[in-house]
């Protein structure tokens, strides 16, 4: 395997891990009453410490692999003067240590049961800080700040969706309370924004790093509009959640149904967003203007 490749695999398996845990650590921390918050944290507490440790293995893992790349391949892995130019000299490198801190203090925090509202801080700075590398860095602080603001908000929305999917069991299983409908009425009012969020900075971004609407068919080009177009479908599910099973729920229509497919359509919103991060992976290991193909 390439190193190229590896980093690939690495981002999208670090990505993933980073939005689900930020997004979870929010709801469980700052989005649901205190009682029902500190129930999904015993509930996650495993998925978050073992988390934590898998994705600070992953950070660590990708050094190797970056020097590899300014190398010759594989054989400078390690080398002592690279891995100190690339830490010392670059903007990955930069990314890597602030990604690297923040990851052993998640994992601290998480495997000491520290709880949501505290250990959620180093979750959003490990997730923010691959917004000082990549297309967005060529461009300016302006767009490493959206898309700071584009990966918070996609964490809040589909990291959110891990406690909102054992909350609509939790229901099925007949076990509703006030805390949790006040949970997924905060959740639903504030994911408005996110989603919204996302859109506009994830569409304004691509079109920066493009130069504006593509002249050329490119591979990065057709990455984004197939990111787009499952995000789309993410927007479509979300809303049909939203507006029909989640309405029918307070009128108390078709409610064994409606939690069925509620938490159908919450199972496949996630399954999408992990796609999305795949595809994200592959394009932000990619030049913009290969592979041009004239449209005409």
């Amino acid at each position: 395997m390439t190193p190229d490749a590896f980093l690939i695999l690495c981002r999208a398996a670090r990505d993933s891990l980073a939005l689900f845990l930020t997004g979870s650590l929010l709801f469980a921390g700052w989005l649901a009453p205190r009682k029902l918050g500190n129930a999904l944290s015993a509930r996650l507490g495993k998925f978050w410490a073992w988390g934590s440790v898998f994705t600070t293995v992953i950070v660590v893992a990708t050094l190797p692999a970056e020097v590899s790349e300014v190398g010759d391949g594989w054989q400078d892995a390690f080398s002592p003067t690279l891995s100190k130019a690339v830490l010392v000299d670059t903007t990955i490198g930069q990314a890597w240590i602030i990604q690297a801190v923040a990851g052993v203090c998640l994992l601290l925090l998480t495997w000491r049961k520290c709880g949501a509202v505290l250990s959620v801080i180093p979750a959003c700075v490990l997730l923010t800080a691959t917004a000082l590398t990549g297309h967005v860095r060529m461009i300016g602080v302006g767009a490493m700040f959206f898309q700071a603001v584009h990966l918070l908000a996609g964490s809040f929305w589909c990291g959110g969706l891990i406690p909102v999917a054992m909350l609509v069991s939790d229901t099925r299983k007949k076990k509703w309370d006030c805390s949790m409908q006040v949970a997924l009425a905060r959740y639903s009012a504030a994911g408005h924004i996110a989603v919204l969020l996302v859109l506009l900075t994830g569409s304004g971004l691509g079109l920066n790093i493009l130069g504006g609407w593509p002249k050329h068919v490119t591979v990065y080009s057709t990455l984004l509009i197939l990111k787009l177009g499952l995000t789309s479908g993410m927007v479509c599910i979300a809303c049909v959640n939203r507006y029909v099973y989640v309405k029918n729920l307070r009128q108390k229509r078709n409610i064994t149904v409606s939690l069925k497919y509620l938490q159908r359509g919450t199972i496949a919103e996630i399954a999408l967003s992990i796609a999305v991060i795949a595809i994200v992976a592959v394009a932000g290991r990619m030049d913009p203007t290969i592979l041009s193909l004239p449209t005409n």
